[in-house]
């Protein structure tokens, strides 16, 4: 049986408006971002452990890195990676900078390069930054501002939330576009990949949030490997042209997972099967693929505009 938390944040007392919530690897902490400062907490305690100041504005995303690191994004245009000794509790040392022309609104890991950033931005620009090297590669110049990034070890795309309500694709080998969808009516704040990688949760200002099946995006991967090898089949004057499959995500929970507000944020569980959701309508709702009745989990003062799920052993 495993220890279940469900981390929730927003706008309170204890801390000054809660933007960002992520566990480290261990899954005993957890952090949380906030105005110009982080915050470490330890999953059996109520009170936090370690305040941090970091920035000069709201710390808009945090995500753990391997070697106990993490990195922090913020609106002041600077992402910090730190070195973070949790075991015992030390304060963090600061291992990489950069100062960017632009505010930060999201961060990523690249799965499989351990010091590859991929970062949004509210201009709408995605880059990917190795913070070893201190080297930047562009994948997507000014547009429609990106809200949400999200990629994981078992998927071959890294997504991308837009405010006009589509969802892009790129590759994360060659960092080119794939392709993209519209995925809501209104702005996406938050896409996340499940973890076995074939599902994608978008949650939006449409007051929804929706599951989407991913796996038709592998025939992409799949039709640029048999392009690069095989030779033009033989085609007949009298053979009618074949109809290309669609490669787009499609809709997996059939079911509306409706607020009544702003849906800010998501959770999957570890087997995909539990999706939370959190929003301005201040409920925190657990859904199900075959049931269209969510259970509420609780019922905040105030908005909820993050959340993050731990189980463990």
């Amino acid at each position: 049986m495993n220890d279940v938390l469900v981390v929730v944040g927003g706008s309170d007392k204890s801390i000054d408006h809660a933007n960002c919530i992520t566990f480290a690897s261990d899954k005993q902490y957890f952090l949380v971002g906030a105005y110009k400062a982080f915050f470490i907490y330890r999953r059996d305690h109520r009170e936090h452990l370690l305040k941090w100041p970091v920035h000069d504005g709201n710390v808009v995303s945090i995500i753990s890195l391997p070697k106990d690191r993490i990195a922090t994004g913020s609106e002041d245009k600077r992402i910090i990676v730190w070195t973070l000794k949790l075991h015992p509790l030390s304060k963090p040392e600061r291992t990489a900078f950069r100062q960017f022309t632009n505010e930060i609104t999201s961060l990523e890991t690249h799965p499989l390069m351990d010091s590859l950033l991929f970062a949004s931005f509210q201009n709408g620009e995605i880059i990917a930054w190795n913070f070893e090297t201190d080297t930047v590669v562009q994948l997507r110049h000014e547009g429609s501002t990106i809200r949400s990034l999200s990629a994981c070890r078992n998927n071959n795309f890294l997504f991308a939330a837009t405010n006009d309500g589509s969802c892009e694709v790129y590759h994360l080998t060659t960092f080119q576009k794939a392709t993209e969808w519209q995925a809501h009516v209104a702005a996406i704040n938050k896409c996340l990949l499940s973890p076995d990688g074939t599902l994608l949760a978008t949650c939006s200002s449409d007051h929804t949030a929706r599951v989407w099946d991913v796996t038709p995006l592998n025939k992409i991967v799949e039709v640029a490997k048999a392009a690069e090898t095989a030779e033009p089949p033989p085609t007949s004057p009298s053979s009618p042209p074949t109809k290309p499959s669609s490669n787009l995500p499609t809709v997996k929970w059939k079911h509306s997972l409706q607020h009544s507000r702003w849906v800010w944020d998501c959770a999957f569980s570890s087997d995909a099967k539990i999706l939370i959701t959190v929003s301005s309508d201040r409920l925190v709702q657990l859904w199900t693929e075959h049931s269209p009745n969510p259970v509420t989990l609780l019922e905040r003062q105030k908005s909820a505009f993050c959340v993050a799920l731990s189980e463990y052993k």
